[in-house]
């Protein structure tokens, strides 16, 4: 897969849009009195899929080896869910 393609469209769109359905799922659950626990659950769900994200940037990056993207791609990718993950 292209870096460009995991990197923007997979990552920074699909991987948004998952995080903050996740989250908005989990402040429903808690606004509607939802034990803690699924609302932790519904909120840490989406965490696997970031840091598979994350890796799967890092790996194309390492490959790619020529350019300014494979070399910014990795650390975008860590801010991203670092940040993200805290959503």
């Amino acid at each position: 897969m292209p870096l460009a393609r995991l990197l923007f469209v997979d990552m920074l769109v699909w991987g948004t849009i998952l995080n903050l359905t996740t989250t908005g799922a989990s402040l429903i659950l808690l606004a509607f009195d939802a034990p803690i626990w699924a609302v932790i659950a519904v909120w840490l769900s989406s965490w696997p899929c970031n840091a598979f994200l994350c890796l799967s940037v890092w790996r194309t990056a390492d490959r790619a080896k020529r350019g300014v993207l494979p070399a910014l791609a990795g650390p975008l990718a860590t801010i991203w869910a670092l940040g993200i993950s805290v959503v």
